[in-house]
């Protein structure tokens, strides 16, 4: 889904597994529940070095994944500004450099490794 934009849409319990999203947007959508395990947001080698450095690479700004699984996934360069992350399941999630509110930076129901806490971009 290259550069697919989804606005205040209801996405509950949406079965994502997998998915290719790069450069996607999820702006104020309900994904609570959400199963995006093993989701690829990150750099593509087919796209410039310059592209990828200048386009958002995936925005879940205001999106509510309460609950959501994102176990896996890249989601290198993410904005995540806004978003309710409570009870997000984020092992093993490539968060290198993701915009994340500091509210979450030391939520004890948001699970995150020493080392995602050290790449996010606390904001």
């Amino acid at each position: 889904m290259l550069g697919a934009k989804f606005l205040y849409c209801d996405m509950k319990n949406a079965d994502l597994r997998g998915a290719y999203l790069w450069m996607g947007s999820f702006l104020g959508c309900n994904l609570s529940g959400a199963n995006l395990a093993h989701v690829n947001c990150g750099y593509d080698v087919n796209f410039t070095e310059l592209e990828q450095k200048i386009s958002t690479l995936i925005s879940f700004c205001d999106a509510d994944l309460r609950g959501a699984d994102l176990s896996y996934g890249d989601f290198t360069g993410g904005d995540f500004r806004g978003a309710l992350l409570n009870g997000c399941i984020m092992t093993g999630a490539i968060l290198k450099n993701a915009l994340i509110d500091i509210s979450y930076k030391e939520a004890p129901d948001l699970a995150l490794t020493e080392n995602q806490r050290r790449e996010i971009s606390w904001v």
